[in-house]
């Protein structure tokens, strides 16, 4: 080890040091360290990151590095892989107000302590939090857990079952799929599932979601994106075709 301990070093920026160290728990300080390793480390502005990658470098499970990851907020920007592209591509994001990292200092006390977990990278329990993700951050989260010693307020609205069922169906897709949790936007997403519901039913419109998915539509794959909004305009698409090939079938010759 000894032998190692010679001048060649990562730059890290002061803000990091100074101001962004002493907010973090153990987890997302090392994968924001990560980035900057494999980032600055190698005269880079960004880089791409695979999750085991990441987690065979800072030590964690996969699901404490996502936790991680969802943490850092607006800390990082993400340029996601998609399918065939292969990993996520990562960037530091320094021009971050205070308002911002005040934001973050109450969003990780929210979410109490995240551990240094140093689980296998093969570990494949991830636990997803409650996410609002921007484009630019697609691992962004608002964690809903209440701070210790205060009560949590009752919510007025109490939540469809059917939705979130529909919700952790269409997280659990997206993320097999493209190995990141889906970023829900909980008032529009959740108003359209709600009014998709009341036509189709859950299972109706689970059998629907994969079908989305497994569009091969370029403009989908390189402009629209694998979201609800765009998942509500084509369901009348996805409703007509699933009716021609069952036609279709039918009318063959035996």
């Amino acid at each position: 080890m000894s032998g190692k301990l010679y001048p060649n070093t990562t730059q890290v920026p002061n803000f990091i040091l100074d101001e962004v160290m002493k907010l973090l728990p153990p987890a997302p300080l090392k994968v924001l360290l990560t980035i900057a390793r494999f980032t600055y480390g190698f005269q880079k502005d960004s880089d791409k990151i695979g999750n085991k990658q990441l987690c065979e470098a800072t030590g964690l499970s996969r699901s404490s590095a996502i936790r991680g990851v969802q943490l850092l907020g607006d800390l990082i920007t993400i340029k996601p892989g998609g399918p065939g592209k292969g990993a996520n591509e990562y960037s530091l994001n320094l021009d971050i107000s205070g308002a911002k990292l005040d934001s973050l200092k109450r969003r990780i006390d929210a979410s109490g302590s995240v551990t240094g977990d140093t689980s296998s990278a093969s570990d494949t329990s991830v636990t997803h939090a409650t996410q609002v993700v921007s484009p630019v951050s697609p691992f962004q989260t608002n964690l809903s857990k209440p701070i210790r010693g205060r009560a949590k307020a009752a919510p007025t609205n109490p939540p469809d079952p059917a939705v979130n069922g529909f919700k952790k169906f269409w997280d659990a897709e997206y993320t097999k799929r493209f190995e990141t949790p889906y970023n829900f936007s909980h008032g529009k997403d959740g108003r359209l599932i709600k009014g998709l519901l009341q036509t189709y039913g859950l299972s109706t419109l689970q059998d629907r979601a994969v079908k989305f998915f497994d569009l091969d539509d370029d403009w989908i794959r390189t402009k629209g994106g694998f979201t609800i909004g765009v998942f509500n305009g084509q369901i009348n698409k996805l409703n007509s075709t699933g009716r021609i090939q069952t036609q279709a079938r039918r009318e063959m010759p035996a």
